[in-house]
This record gives structure tokens, C-alpha cells and sequence, in this order.
């Protein structure tokens, strides 16, 4: 064939990761109290569901949220609101090869 066609393909890329790391959302909790910190993820969360609905199958978007290191008292409280909301998950455990 002809070099023009030799990288032209009629099908989609088989890539299932539709998000790099620059489409990424991230939200900071930092000096927020725990109510502070669940009432803005709750606000968040329906933002979040609708990107993901408007996006393409999976409808997954990757959320990074910062809860800082402090007594744990946020990065507990977001573990449990994790574990409470059907819509979210942890993301997977990278595996070390």
C-alpha cells in the first residue's frame, strides 16, 4: 500500500484508560472541618456523576482527594464516606511485578 495509509486504521484505539493524568480531578480538603470536608464531597460527588455519565463506558472518572496528614480524622471520615457511597470506589491496587 501507500505509505500515506501505513498508520491510518478505521478502528478506535483499543486504549481502555480514557483519562490521563491531566484529566485527573482532584479536591483538597485541607483545613476543613469533618463536616466541612463531607458536605463538599457530597456537592462534589454529584458533579462527579455527571462527568462520568457524559463520558463513555465505563463512566468512571479518577478523583484524587487530598485529606492531608494530620490526626486522621479526615482521611477516616472519607474512608468511611468511600465505603458508604455506591458510586465511588478506592482506586485498584497497583500490583509490583
Amino acid at each position: 500500500g501507500e505509505i500515506t495509509n501505513l498508520y491510518k486504521t478505521s478502528k478506535p484505539s483499543l486504549n481502555r484508560n480514557h483519562y490521563c493524568a491531566r484529566n485527573i480531578t482532584a479536591i483538597d480538603l485541607h483545613g476543613l472541618t469533618k463536616e466541612d470536608a463531607l458536605a463538599k464531597l457530597d456537592a462534589s460527588l454529584i458533579k462527579w456523576v455527571d462527568t462520568a455519565m457524559k463520558g463513555v463506558y465505563p463512566w468512571v472518572i479518577p478523583v484524587t482527594i487530598i485529606c492531608g496528614g494530620g490526626n486522621q480524622i479526615l482521611a477516616d471520615s472519607v474512608a468511611i464516606w468511600i465505603k458508604h457511597n455506591a458510586q465511588v470506589a478506592n482506586a485498584p491496587k497497583m500490583r509490583r511485578s
